[in-house]
């Protein structure tokens, strides 16, 4: 006994001040939540501001970006906001996951239509934050057009100005600040090991129930494409009345926008699981889809309802992925020929509607 306890206690001096046993996925997520991010008072959390070729690997599916930020933590450096012709705002498809800043679909639209553009996307923000962001900016800035991105995630529960007061607490972003001493220990490690497989043996053999589905359980295809179950509008955004907040604050940013003298325009960005839908129903059989499909109806005909222009991309995201992977592999944003069609389709309505317009 004091021969194993004697081993286990050098095991346990040299794993702990090393920090071996410190999972790569937690230290990926500390990275982007407290080196990528940081705390806001206002918008919950940001991109950190004057960021250079800040590298990001995210574990799970081995892909890697470097992004730069200006002094507001957007990926605009070397750009005069005052001289834009587009706002582009929305999440990470806006900012362009994954992809160098010239290959994002706002880069792509300005580099066609030879105009200045800005980049307002932020990962991870929903339609809540646009609002503060365009409320920040419209006034001291006045392009010719705002383009609202709207992602099928934005359809979830609205986030309250206290959740953003205290957005790392709230969401669990905390646990990743620093990592548990007691975690670090081989003992802890070992005995979490044992009982993850244990549970896995019993519900193999029927002793214990398997899990209950979640929104982020996920398979692939044969072609290799990974889907998630729900992780795109809520599943109870209908059901708990989550879409009249939600409408609420949309159909207060358009006006806002309209009363800054600024024509904003809505442009509907379908999840990966709509756009490949006949691939997701062969894995996940279900009516969840309607929910964003619902929900996006309505949102254009709110938009209409106020005389703004509202483009929904699922069509178009459904034809061209029929013949082209749009999104990548195992990631559930848009890589760069989804970023190309993207940026064809917005294309299509700012060259109409500068046919349409009186010469200046």
């Amino acid at each position: 006994m004091l021969s194993v306890l004697l081993i286990v206690g050098l095991i346990e001096a040299v794993v702990v001040p090393l920090e071996i046993l410190v999972p790569s996925e937690f230290r990926g997520r500390q990275t982007t939540l407290y080196g990528l991010f940081e705390p806001h008072p206002e918008l919950g959390f940001r991109t950190r501001a004057n960021l250079r070729d800040f590298e990001i690997t995210w574990m799970q599916n081995s892909l890697r970006a470097s992004y730069s930020t200006d002094e507001r933590g957007f990926r605009n450096v070397g750009r005069d906001y005052g001289q834009s012709e587009i706002f582009f705002v929305g999440d990470s498809f806006t900012w362009g996951m994954w992809l160098p800043r010239g290959q994002t679909f706002p880069d792509l639209v300005g580099q066609r239509l030879g105009k200045p553009v800005s980049n307002l996307g932020q990962q991870s923000y929903y339609i809540e934050q646009y609002e503060k962001i365009l409320r920040g900016l419209l006034g001291r800035y006045s392009p010719r057009y705002v383009a609202l991105c709207i992602f099928a995630n934005d359809l979830t529960t609205p986030i309250s100005d206290d959740d953003l007061a205290n957005f790392y607490e709230r969401f669990g972003w905390d646990q990743y600040r620093q990592y548990s001493l007691y975690k670090k220990f081989f003992v802890y490690q070992a005995s979490q090991f044992i009982g993850r497989q244990w549970r896995r043996l019993a519900i193999a053999t029927g002793l214990e129930p398997p899990p209950a589905p979640s929104h982020l359980d996920h398979e692939t295809n044969q072609a290799g494409m990974e889907f998630y179950r729900q992780l795109g509008a809520h599943p109870y955004y209908f059901t708990q009345s989550y879409d009249a907040g939600v409408e609420a604050v949309f159909r207060r940013l358009l006006v806002f926008v309209q009363q800054s003298e600024v024509t904003p325009v809505v442009f509907l960005l379908p999840s990966k699981e709509s756009a490949y839908k006949r691939e997701y129903l062969k894995i996940f059989p279900s009516d969840y889809l309607e929910i964003e499909e619902t929900a996006y109806r309505r949102l254009c005909e709110l938009s209409t309802d106020l005389g703004v222009d509202c483009v929904d991309l699922t069509s178009a995201f459904r034809q061209a992925s029929a013949t082209r992977e749009t999104y990548f592999k195992r990631d559930p944003h848009w890589n760069r020929d989804g970023h190309l069609a993207a940026a064809g389709e917005m294309l299509k309505y700012f060259e109409k509607t500068a046919e349409s317009s009186p010469p200046e």
